[in-house]
């Protein structure tokens, strides 16, 4: 399949078409697939064909993670589809991960991605994903495969907590949660009502049936709403949550519910700053680096380049507040390391020590950076 027909195939412009070819480090007998990937944002986002698998033709399709749309629009007007069942789960905030299967030489190999990468990979040093992941798989990866091999779906997870952190600060420093299913034949979503061994359910809220739909979306939002704070880290809380309505055709389709402080940063003054950084934060997955251009590529996909263009000190304000914080974050961790002794073994003596050498006004962040990042249990020198 070329580019042309990829591109037909996902509906959208050849130039959202990308080629690649990687290594899929996550099976013992590594396999370079290659194929075209498409980076228009909307229903297709961050789904591609592989093309070739060592030095095999092939033709697979691997749907990914569409982008998710809230039920009105800027100006506040409903459109909520005629549903027969709506289930209500958590939204996490983190990195998506999808666990998919290929086929090669009549074998179901299963591997990882994220929405804009083929195979999960690590990004510099600020962007351990492959690390955090295997990690999660660890304790996960005999429960994901086996389903993945002998269902005719993939499974989308978010990868979130303190060590992946984006807008919402989560106590647990990281873990693996399933969002959804997606049906490798033609795409469709699922919500996520199976079982995987050892993985945590994502929590699902009860819903009457007949509810007012407006007056249910503005109910989860005042919920939400209620239970958020502000940090100095970023919010706590929950980021919202995800609407699965099932069609008269049988299909589902996602909804996101987001509290109205949450959605407000989303909306508010076209690119904002917290919009700015989530981007670049998501640069990092594909990036070693953050900078002005591979911000506005990702920018691109959604805003106008004028508009990008006429944020240039923003974007640049807020990329240099980023390195700031994650230098910082690494002399913490330095810190810690220096001293010898796991926060759990000896937490004053651990404080104590860290408040030497930094503000007060910091301590919370560094304690914050140590239980998240840090090696908690052991010495570690």
């Amino acid at each position: 399949m070329d580019k042309t027909a990829v591109a037909e195939l996902f509906k959208v412009k050849e130039d959202n078409i990308e080629w690649f070819s990687v290594e899929d480090t996550f099976n013992r007998r590594s396999h370079t697939l290659e194929g075209w990937m498409c980076k228009s944002d909307g229903p297709s986002y961050g789904s591609m064909v592989i093309t070739k698998i060592n030095e095999e033709e092939t033709s697979q399709v691997i749907y990914s993670t569409p982008k998710l749309n809230y039920p009105f629009d800027k100006n506040g007007n409903y459109h909520f589809p005629k549903a027969v069942e709506l289930l209500v789960y958590n939204k996490y905030d983190g990195t998506n991960i999808i666990s998919y299967a290929y086929i090669y030489k009549n074998e179901v190999y299963v591997t990882y991605k994220t929405r804009l990468t083929p195979v999960v990979k690590n990004s510099g040093k600020f962007g351990a994903f492959k690390d955090m992941l295997e990690e999660m798989l660890f304790k996960y990866k005999v429960g994901i495969e086996t389903y993945v091999k002998h269902n005719d779906e993939n499974l989308s997870f978010e990868l979130y907590g303190g060590r992946n952190k984006h807008l919402i600060v989560y106590k647990e420093p990281l873990d693996l949660m399933l969002l959804f299913r997606i049906k490798r034949s033609n795409g469709h979503i699922l919500p996520p009502i199976i079982y995987i061994e050892g993985l945590s359910k994502p929590t699902c809220y009860q819903v009457d049936k007949g509810s007012n739909y407006v007056e249910l979306y503005k109910w989860n939002q005042k919920e939400d709403e209620d239970k958020l704070q502000e940090t100095e880290l970023g919010y706590e809380g929950d980021e919202g949550r995800v609407w699965y309505m099932k069609l008269e055709t049988g299909q589902w389709i996602m909804v996101k519910c987001k509290p109205a402080t949450i959605e407000a940063i989303h909306w508010a003054g076209g690119i904002s700053k917290n919009i700015i950084k989530a981007t670049a934060l998501n640069v990092l997955e594909t990036e070693p680096y953050i900078t002005y251009e591979n911000v506005k590529k990702l920018l691109l996909e959604i805003y106008q380049e004028r508009d990008i263009d006429a944020k240039a000190d923003l974007i640049n304000e807020t990329i240099a507040q980023i390195k700031f914080e994650l230098e910082y974050e690494e002399q913490i961790l330095t810190m810690y390391k220096e001293i010898g002794i796991g926060i759990l073994e000896d937490k004053r003596t651990v404080m104590r020590a860290i408040s030497q050498k930094i503000p007060k006004q910091k301590m919370g962040w560094a304690f914050w950076v140590i239980t998240n990042k840090g090696n908690l249990t052991v010495k570690i020198n």
